[in-house]
Order: structure tokens, then sequence, then C-alpha cells
């Protein structure tokens, strides 16, 4: 986003050499990327309002928004861990009331 800025205050000044292709080249480009630069900033900056507002509802201070994910992502896999459990639990649990039935 820098980049494109400074891009545009270059493109802005009314004197350069003669021969400098800079201005009139970058200029058609500056007017083509501006419009998205200044979109995906504000995304950027939404993205990280939201993270913030997050954290803290999550009673974490201010963290970067890959490790938020991180943590979801590995209570989801625990979480995935202790169904599975809990399943084979109840079958091994099921298996062993079938043979005792059997049994008897």
């Amino acid at each position: 986003a820098s980049g494109v800025r400074r891009v545009g205050n270059e493109v802005e000044k009314k004197i350069y050499a003669a021969n400098d292709r800079f201005v009139p080249v970058m200029k058609d480009f500056h007017a083509q990327v501006e419009p998205g630069t200044k979109k995906l900033v504000a995304q950027a900056n939404k993205m990280e309002d939201t993270t913030t507002r997050l954290c803290k509802a999550y009673g974490e201070k201010k963290c970067r928004p890959e490790e938020l994910l991180s943590k979801f992502a590995l209570f989801a896999r625990e979480f995935r861990g202790a169904l599975h459990a809990i399943d084979k639990e109840e079958a091994d649990k099921e298996e062993k009331r079938r043979k005792d039935a059997e049994a008897a």
C-alpha cells in the first residue's frame, strides 16, 4: 500500500525530466491499482479489528490472526480426538456387553 502511495505521489508531481517515462507509464498503472489497494487495506484493517475483538472475547491479549486461528484448529483437532475416543469406548463397552450376554 505504501508503494502504491509513493507511486501516486510521484505521478502527481508536475515537474519531471522530458525523457523520464516513469510518470506517463506509471500514471495508468497507479489509476488501475489504487482502488484495489484501498479496498485491500480496508479489508486488512477490518480483519485486524475483528481479530482484536475476538481475542479479547476469548480472554487473550492482542494476538495475530494466525495465532488465534491455530488455537481454534487445535481445539477442533482435540475435540474430534475426544469424540473418537468416546465412540471407541462406547463400542468397546457394547462389544463387552454382547460377549457377556453370549457367555451367559
